[in-house]
């Protein structure tokens, strides 16, 4: 503990003893309530702290500090400590920022080891979030915090959390508050907030339309007409080379959140695919149904089995990275036919237009029996930013954390510098969806190498300006990308389970169970897809099944229909 730190903590100690002996020996007692019982150690709404200014006034801290943080490596961002974000926080806030990077694949598991064994904690951890990992949901984190690895965040919110309250009140129809709030009734993380139109369609096929068009070939529109279609580009050298290097469809099972993968996208035509929750829906009687060991399933499996093991639907897509997967999007040699993703920009090269003009969004397909359905993510918050207990300032790291949630920061850290890189619209300037814009970009720097923001690590409102963005044209991807969300949106199934919460007793056997669910089933499409499992035979099938109650899906089903009813 630092000098600083010390002379603190002994004048708010000698402040106490003279209140006490102000109060006399008849057992009064101060009017100021611990709330500890109820916000944990995130420091109470009436705690006096003296090193840092009230909220809305700037800087945040009246002397020196320094913060380090835990941020995920990104290959489009140069350099955490030169960053243009950075330096803009550091200057509004007072606050000295040092960041320990590391590899986005190697984050969940790095941070899990130091929080299980609180070796050389930060003052925060950033970007989890992001990088598709379940360590700090709500099921989850409430485990980190019944162990005191991280601090809850509910008085720092009632005294300093102006942004974070607007944000409340603003969504308070969407439960976003109570969507936080773990199990034990605490709030242990900031939110990544994305309720933009384009992030509600997490799986949208963009197909070669140059290939389309060499093979006089119209866009499917069904799962048999997709067959069709990719058996065309696999044998009819649509790219005109003469050689046989057509990858009809590919993807990438890295993230499984980003819904890279192409099956799941193909999945819509079977049934619901709902990504965002364990494959959760539920019926006209409000019954939760698993849709891994449903009929459809079962047909999804078989359709696409037919589609990989004939060379329609590339194995890679099971043993390759994001990395792997942007090579063939953009080779210079023309040979994908198609990949998914929720925006055309995050895996084609967003500021190649040649490249960019192969492809075009295909909407849903109908399936074998009449199912049409987008992969829909409804609009929920993801940790962000957590603060841990080796924090000495946790108010500071707090307030810095709700200032990223104002409108000003939040538009830095996904479009960079006012007046370079965007900018306020023109006088009647209109935005990608025909309404008033509210904002205008001058240079996208988006899935880009820059040294500008933080490619929303951190946290982040995305509402602000990204449906208002202005219209730069017909080809500009960001258009290209709301035109195609508009389109999804006809799609979106009704019911689907977003989010469940889950009693303080039952976090431990849920996460257990829900993480060897998922493993399981993303195993299990993989081998059903290349053949090491065979979906048409039923006895394999009667094992699948069987594999699921001997998990624990019994347990899960009862333990959120129950959740499930609590948040109606």
């Amino acid at each position: 503990m630092n000098v600083t730190k010390k002379m603190r903590i002994l004048c708010l100690l000698l402040s106490l003893l003279l209140l006490l002996a102000a109060c006399g020996s008849d057992g009064g007692s101060s009017s100021s309530n611990s709330t500890a019982d109820e916000g944990g150690d995130g420091g109470s709404a009436d705690e006096v702290v003296d090193y840092v200014n009230p909220a809305g006034e700037f800087p945040i801290v009246n002397e020196e500090i320094t913060l380090r943080f835990i941020v995920p490596q990104d290959t489009n961002i140069e350099n955490y400590d030169t960053n243009y974000y950075t330096n803009w926080l550091e200057e509004k806030s007072g606050i000295n920022l040092e960041f320990d990077v590391i590899p986005s694949a190697d984050m969940a598991q790095k941070v899990q080891l130091q929080l299980a064994s609180f070796t050389d904690l930060p003052d925060a951890i950033i970007g989890v979030g992001r990088v598709g990992s379940p360590i700090f949901n709500t099921t989850n984190i409430v485990k980190y915090g019944s162990e005191g690895q991280l601090i809850p965040l509910n008085d720092l919110i009632d005294t300093y959390g102006e942004n974070t309250k607007a944000l409340f009140a603003k969504y308070a129809d969407d439960k976003l508050e109570q969507i936080m709030t773990s199990a034990d009734g605490n709030i242990y993380y900031m939110p990544g907030y994305g309720p933009a139109i384009v992030n509600r369609s997490s799986a949208v096929y963009w197909i070669n339309k140059g290939w389309l068009d060499n093979l006089g070939l119209e866009a499917p529109s069904t799962t048999e007409e997709l067959y069709d279609v990719l058996n065309a580009f696999k044998t009819q050298d649509p790219n005109g080379n003469g050689k046989a290097d057509e990858i009809p469809l590919v993807g990438t099972t890295e993230n499984f959140n980003a819904s890279y993968s192409g099956y799941d996208y193909l999945l819509g035509s079977f049934l619901v695919n709902n990504t965002q929750n364990h494959r959760l829906t539920y019926d006209e009687n409000g019954q939760l149904q698993y849709a891994p060991i449903s009929d459809e399933w079962r047909e999804a499996m078989i359709y696409l089995n037919r589609l990989t093991t004939e060379g329609l639907f590339s194995p890679l897509t099971f043993t390759q990275d994001q990395t792997s997967l942007k090579q063939i999007v953009n080779d210079s040699n023309d040979i994908c036919g198609g990949f998914v993703a929720l925006g055309i920009g995050l895996v084609a090269q967003p500021n190649d237009q040649e490249i960019l003009s192969r492809y075009v969004a295909v909407e849903p397909l109908e399936g074998p029996n009449g199912v049409q359905t987008s992969v829909l993510i409804i609009p929920t918050a993801s940790a962000n930013a957590v603060i841990t207990s080796a924090c000495e300032y946790p108010e500071a790291a707090f307030r810095l954390f709700d200032l990223m949630l104002g409108e000003e920061a939040s538009t830095i850290s996904r479009y960079g510098e006012k007046g370079v890189h965007w900018d306020d619209p023109d006088e009647g300037q209109l935005s990608r969806y025909d309404t008033p814009a509210t904002m205008k970009i001058l240079d996208s720097i988006w899935m880009t190498m820059q040294n500008t923001h933080w490619m929303n690590y951190c946290p982040f409102v995305n509402d602000i300006h990204n449906d208002g963005s202005a219209k730069v044209s017909d080809e500009d991807p960001e258009t290209v990308n709301a035109v195609s969300s508009l389109k999804y949106m006809e799609y979106e199934p009704t019911n689907t389970v977003p989010v469940l919460i889950y009693q303080l007793d039952e976090v431990e056997t849920i996460s257990e169970i829900t993480t060897n669910l998922t493993e399981y089933m993303y195993e299990t499409i993989a081998k059903f897809a290349v053949g090491e499992m065979d979906p048409n035979d039923d006895a394999t099938w009667e094992r699948y099944l069987a594999e699921f109650e001997v998990i624990g899906l019994p347990t899960f089903m009862e333990l959120s229909q129950a959740a499930f009813e609590r948040m109606e």
